[in-house]
Formats: structure tokens, sequence, C-alpha cells
């Protein structure tokens, strides 16, 4: 088969256009686009009637995809033709079976040294055999490396997630199992005082377990309220009554361990539309880790409400205790990581970070060693009411 100048000019430019479309492959993150796309342009410069891809399963040809030109649905495969492309899923190489006024042409898309699967176009004009493979092979090969990129970044996404599953497992059960055997050991002493009539001492065992009960509830519903979406009821109040009364809340346990804990709020009420319950236990959390992190007396603790000059709030928890190094510091927003050994879930901050970002603010952390901690709370003036 002769081919005349002008044919020869229009094949040079369709292999020129299979290359530059095949620039666009990269751009596509879903496997069923690349291969919408790839059909779509394979029967645009083949001049194709429809094009078909098939996967081979269990020995029968399985249609992932088609594309049809002026016809309502792709074709059916003729036993001819079955056993054709079967012999291309076989052998790996692109060919054309010829048949009464049409043309088949089989292109294999190659993934990882396998067959991923076989396009099929008909042909409704004889080809130059050679160009029309080039042609189709110019966009099948850019094709199949667009699907293997895809599936190895699906097959790492999915390590990925069963790694971090099965690490959160792993800290999910130690930490059951910890506070479940500390519930059996009061359990276990109680029952034992009880038939000694030991009634004092069974009655502290009691008081333990009761704790701890409290204590793997309290978890347990941190983990719910981290895991599913919080219903959050927005509430217009005075953020500096709020504010002042969780003070209030805190300044005996502060006064106990000689801790210094004040509230240096604006002289004018700052009215504020917000989750009151959520924010309040984002104070709660703060202020406790603070009286918590503090180990001498005299140390201070400092709450403090501020605005800028675009009307946000700044909401700041101070501490003048031990400080946080670095190493630790850039760990304490991360899930079940905590300080406190076995007193600690590694929840609460993840939570009040959540619930921040529910007002559609931030958080953020600053510590030094011997100088401190400070958490400050961004939260954006849309929030408040006048």
């Amino acid at each position: 088969m002769t081919t005349s100048l002008p044919d020869r000019q229009e094949q040079l430019s369709n292999l020129e256009a299979a290359q530059e479309a095949s620039k666009i492959f990269n751009a596509l993150t879903d496997r069923d686009h690349v291969a919408s796309f790839f059909l779509d342009m394979g029967c645009r410069l083949l001049k194709a009637r429809s094009g078909q891809l098939f996967r081979l399963e269990q020995g029968k040809l399985q249609e992932e995809a088609s594309t049809v030109v002026a016809q309502k649905a792709a074709p059916k495969i003729s036993d001819p033709e079955t056993q054709f492309l079967k012999k291309i899923f076989k052998n790996a190489r692109p060919d054309i079976l010829a048949l009464k006024k049409q043309w088949l042409l089989a292109l294999p898309l190659v993934v990882r040294s396998q067959i991923w699967a076989v396009a099929a176009f008909r042909l409704t004009e004889a080809p130059e055999k050679k160009e029309a493979i080039y042609t189709g092979m110019a966009l099948a090969d850019p094709a199949a490396s667009a699907i293997k990129n895809i599936e190895f970044y699906q097959e790492k996404l999915r390590a990925q997630r069963m790694a971090t599953i099965g690490q959160t497992i792993s800290i999910l059960s130690h930490e059951m199992k910890n506070r479940l055997g500390v519930l059996l050991g009061h359990a276990f002493l109680m029952n034992r005082r009880l038939n000694k009539k030991e009634w004092a001492a069974a009655q502290r065992s009691w008081s333990g377990l009761h704790e701890g009960l409290h204590e793997l509830q309290e978890y347990v519903l941190n983990l719910l309220s981290m895991t599913r979406e919080r219903q959050t009821v927005m509430k217009k109040t005075n953020l500096n009554q709020l504010m002042q009364k969780t003070v209030k809340e805190f300044q005996v346990k502060a006064k106990k361990k000689g801790l210094r804990l004040t509230a240096q709020l604006p002289k004018h009420p700052i009215q504020v539309s917000i989750d009151v319950s959520g924010l309040t236990s984002v104070l709660q959390n703060l202020i406790g880790n603070a009286i918590e992190a503090c180990d001498k007396k005299k140390q201070s603790i400092q709450v403090k409400l501020a605005q800028d000059k675009e009307k946000n709030l700044h909401v700041f928890v101070k501490d003048t205790g031990p400080g946080m190094p670095p190493e630790v510091q850039n760990k304490i927003f991360n899930l079940f990581f905590t300080t406190k050994g076995h007193k600690g879930t590694g929840l609460g901050l993840v939570i009040c970070e959540k619930i921040i970002k529910e007002h559609g603010g931030h958080m953020q952390c600053h510590s030094a060693v011997g100088k401190g901690t400070q958490f400050e709370i961004f939260l954006p003036s849309h929030l408040i009411t006048h």
C-alpha cells in the first residue's frame, strides 16, 4: 500500500497530536478518566467508529470501558476477534485484523511488565499498518504509564492507611489493656476486703474502681468526639464571662499546688457566636494541662484575651512551668502522643484543635525549656456579634 504526500502529512500530524495528548495523561488521577480519554483520542486520531478496552479475566474477555462514534453502543466481539485479542494478550504486540469492510486495531497496555488491558479500535478505512500502530501506541504507552502511576499511588495510600490503622489499633489495645488491668486490680482488692469484712479498705477500692471507670468512659467519649462530626451549636455569649468563669473553676486546684492563676480580659465585653460547650472544653483542657505541667510552687498561669487590628480574637494560656523541648513540642498535636504517661490519653489537644478549626480558627504553641509554655488560639472576627 502506497501513501500519498497529503496522507503522509496527515499521519505525521496524527502522530504529533497523539504525542501532545499523551502529556495530559500525567495530569489525570483516576484510572477510569485515563481509559476514557485514551479511547476518545484514539477514535479521533485513528478515525475509528468505536474503541473498547478489554481485560482478560479467567480466560474470558471483559469490557473495561468503551467509546463509540455515530452509533448507540459498542459492537459485540465476534469469535475471530476474541481469538485475535487473546493472541495480543499473549504476545503483547500491537496488530491489525482485517475483516469485511473494517479493520480491528489492537493495542496492548503494558503495566509493570504485564498486560493490563488491550484496546480494540474499529477502523472504517484501510490503514497504513505501521503508521496506525505508531499513532495508537503513542497514546497507549503513556496511558499505561499513567495507569501504572495511579495504581502505585493507590497501593501506597492503602499501605499507609493499613499501617495507620494497625498502629492505631495497637495503641488503643495497649491503652485499654492498661486501664482494664487497673480496674481488675481494684475489683480484686475490693472483693478480698469484702470477704474479710474490711469495710473501710473495701470502700477505698470501690472509690478507685469508680474513678477508673469514669476515666475509661471519658477516654471512650473522647475517641468518639475525635472520630465523628460534632454537632456544633453556635450560641451568642459573652466571651469575657465565659473565660472568667472557667478560670475561677480552676483557681482552687491551682492554689492547692501553690500556683497563681489569673485572667487578663478586656474591660469592654466581647459578644461572640460560638459553640459554648466546645470552647469551654478547650479552655478547661489547656488550663488543666498548664496546672499539671507546673511542678514548682509560686509558678504562674495567665489566661488572656486580646484583639488585633482586624478585630480577630486571640486567646492565650501561658504558664511559667518547665517548658518543652522542640522534639516534644513538635508532637503535641499528634494523635495519642502524651507526656503524662499512663495518666494521659493523647487525645485532649487533638480534640481541642479540631474544635477550634470548626470555628474557622487555629491553635499554636510556643515553648522553651525552663521558660514555660504558651498556647494561642486564633478566632476570626466574623464570630463577633454586635
